[in-house]
């Protein structure tokens, strides 16, 4: 750089920030017109203070004969760039039409501003500064120690007879799931994020800093609370700006103590019921999102304050992709900044740990955004957050390696690096065995339900649970008054009409009923027939081998029983059955003798091999286990309604049968476990670009 350098806006401010984490001092620089800070190193401070020389060559002859430093023509060159870029410099006479075409530029086109705003904007709504002054001269009793010990004491108490009512406090959760419920969830979390951002911004004002806006940010298009409380870069004390960064956890965690104890003490009603909710999502809230150091929330800023280190998360990540090339190349660069042994390891631990929380965080993102938007349009979305977030990163750092082609390849480690990937290709590609674990029910081949007959008395029950059972045994012993006097009455009929009809051959004048008699004794023997299988049914036996499942406690002793009362469930000692629902996308990988096997650790032996019975046809219109559904523990997911359970997806019944018989411990009659069934080879990646092509001809309507 020969050329003069621009000059420095006038209203730019330098303020002392202590020292940096390597030692050095810093400094910041304010910008007032976009209220922001930048932190300058040792080099930048001592360029900067030189910066009215005008001309790069005296800056650095003054930077070497007055300090121990050494600068060069990158180093200035770096931060005029970095000057320029942030709008931090006066434009000359006729530099302006250059400075409007690089800020068009960076803005990009209309399609991408759309991009950056639907991904993310900021909405302000009012200017709180006197506000926050007043409620901070309102609120000094909430930074007492003796209302934090209070409060600590009171959390303790809250815990403590929490956790005695646990099953009353957890059922609680369960009556939220209604129209009602959701209305007071919304209300609660508004007023708890209200207050965690007015938390932030009256520790601030405490520490004599300004507020100038509060607003919504749009994540997303999802809402949350912001506050600017950039003034606090200007706090020496590092401690004070940990207290605003934490004042909003630290209130939101405040008020679900005091809410628990309100939960406590509050009759039944709407105001327990928001009480509940303020002292349990505000925990969840809090520590899982707002003091998470993964994304750019609280507990970010906490940890980079705690540690000194501005930009934590950028340095980390460009410390972790140094990494990442001298072990994938072998290159050996000088890392971006160096650390101890100890801060190395967890500067890459720290990186990768972010990169893999984001990568489920904006999968979650963009599955919740295809789900609640217009399937179209939630496609396109989808895929904006899968290229923008995922795919963009990985296809920055490819595209460095492309520029480090010639020392990558005299390196000479890439050929490990793309042999390896070829072999990882090849894994995707080549059709490999597989196989599907499906939550199946198992239940005997042969299942005997005894039932009590109508008008039912119980004389004597001659089974126990568990008790072994041969075909033809008797299991029960009752009597129906009623229907025995029905058939002694018709024996006692019968027997006259025999009596008379044998007698017609004598007499003449009965010998001319005879045919009439005849036929009413023939009615009265079909009707003892009937009457003798009905009794039969008070007398019921073992339709085969097996064992006694179950007994009613009903008939454990004499008496009356109801018509159609479960008695008694008898299973046989043959073999099992199991039913499971086969997504429809595993139906063509599924061969006719495919192996499977019923996986439990119960009460049935660990392991049962099983062989294929059947395969439903058509996909399954309604669940006929209502046990395999995902919200009873299985794996379907269902629509219910009127009691009835209807598949999201396709899903085919199949039936299996286990190849030898089951020897039990103890009885049982039906129970939910895991089938492994193999699959015919297939190709991973290839199934993948099958189900994308899938939703998108689905989606689109093709």
């Amino acid at each position: 750089m020969d050329s003069m350098l621009d000059p420095l806006r006038e209203d730019l401010e330098l303020l002392g920030d202590g020292r940096l984490a390597n030692g050095q001092p810093a400094w910041k620089l304010f910008d007032p017109l976009k209220n922001r800070f930048y932190q300058l190193d040792w080099l930048s401070f001592e360029i900067l203070s030189r910066w009215h020389l005008g001309q790069p060559g005296r800056v650095l002859d003054a930077i070497q004969q007055q300090t121990t430093l050494q600068a060069s023509a990158d180093d200035i060159a770096s931060l005029y760039q970095f000057l320029q870029q942030h709008e931090l410099l006066q434009l000359p006479a006729g530099r302006h039409a250059e400075s409007l075409g690089r800020y068009k530029k960076q803005q990009g086109s209309i399609g991408s501003w759309l991009l950056h705003n639907y991904l993310f904007f900021r909405l302000p709504l009012f200017r709180p500064d006197a506000l926050v002054s007043r409620l901070a001269t309102c609120s000094q009793v909430f930074f007492s120690p003796r209302f934090y010990v209070l409060t600590l004491l009171v959390g303790v108490f809250s815990l403590w007879h929490v956790g005695r009512q646990w099953d009353a406090y957890s059922a609680t959760l369960v009556d939220m799931f209604s129209l009602q419920g959701l209305l007071y969830y919304g209300l609660a979390i508004t007023f708890v994020k209200v207050a965690h951002e007015f938390g932030h911004a009256i520790a601030a004002k405490r520490f004599g800093c300004r507020i100038p806006t509060m607003g919504l940010a749009f994540l997303v298009l999802w809402p949350v609370a912001y506050t600017d409380t950039n003034d606090v870069w200007r706090l020496p004390d590092k401690r004070q700006r940990l207290q605003v960064s934490a004042a909003g956890i630290v209130t939101e965690l405040t008020i679900a103590v005091w809410a628990t104890l309100c939960w406590l003490w509050l009759p039944d009603g709407g105001l327990r019921t928001v009480a509940f909710l303020l002292s349990s999502t505000t925990w969840v809230s809090t520590l899982l999102i707002n003091a998470s150091p993964f994304m750019r929330f609280d507990g970010y800023f906490i940890l980079s304050d705690a540690l000194g280190v501005v930009n934590l998360h950028e340095r980390c990540f460009d410390y972790a992709r140094w990494h990442l090339r001298r072990v994938l190349f072998g290159l050996q660069d000088a890392p971006p900044e160096y650390l101890s042994r100890t801060h190395h390891g967890l500067a890459i631990l720290f990186a990768w740990a972010t990169w893999l929380y984001r990568l489920v965080v904006f999968l979650g993102i963009a599955v919740l955004v295809y789900h609640f938007f217009i399937k179209l349009v939630g496609i396109l979305l989808f895929l904006v957050e899968i290229v923008w977030f995922v795919a963009g990163p990985v296809w920055k750092e490819i595209q460095v390696w492309i520029t480090m082609k010639s020392r990558i390849q005299a390196a000479g480690r890439y050929r490990i690096v793309l042999l390896l990937l070829a072999l990882g290709c090849m894994l995707c590609l080549l059709p490999l065995p597989g196989h599907t674990r499906l939550t199946g029910m198992i239940y005997p081949a042969q299942l005997q339900t005894v039932y009590a007959p109508a008008d039912a008395y119980l004389l004597q029950s001659q089974i126990r649970p568990g008790q072994v059972v041969k075909a033809g045994q008797p299991l029960f012993a009752m009597t129906s008054p009623q229907l025995r006097q029905t058939f002694l009455l018709n024996e006692q009929r019968s027997s006259q009409l025999a009596a008379q009809e044998s007698g017609a051959s004598f007499d003449d004048d009965s010998r001319r009923d005879w045919d009439v008699l005849n036929s009413k004794w023939q009615h009265a023997q079909s009707e003892g027939g009937y009457l003798q299988k009905e009794m039969i049914k008070y007398f019921p036996v073992a339709a085969f081998d097996g064992h006694v499942v179950d007994v009613s406690q009903d008939v454990q002793q004499k008496g009356w029983l109801s018509a159609r009362e479960p008695m008694a469930v008898i299973a046989g000692n043959g073999p099992y059955e199991v039913v499971a629902y086969l997504p429809e996308s595993h139906l063509p990988l599924l061969a006719p003798g495919a192996d499977a096997m019923f996986i439990r650790n119960g009460v049935l032996p660990a392991r049962l091999v099983l062989d294929i019975v059947s395969v439903s046809a058509d996909a399954e219109s309604e669940l006929s286990v209502p046990e395999l559904a995902l919200d009873a523990g299985g794996d379907v997911a269902v629509r219910s309604r009127n009691g009835r359970f209807y598949p999201e997806k396709a899903v085919y019944k199949v039936v299996f049968r286990s190849r030898e018989a089951v020897d039990f411990s103890l009885p049982v009659s039906r129970e939910r476990g895991v089938v492994v069934v193999s699959l015919k080879p297939s190709s991973s990646i290839l199934a993948w670009l099958q189900d994308i092509a899938a939703v998108f001809y689905r989606e689109f309507g093709f």
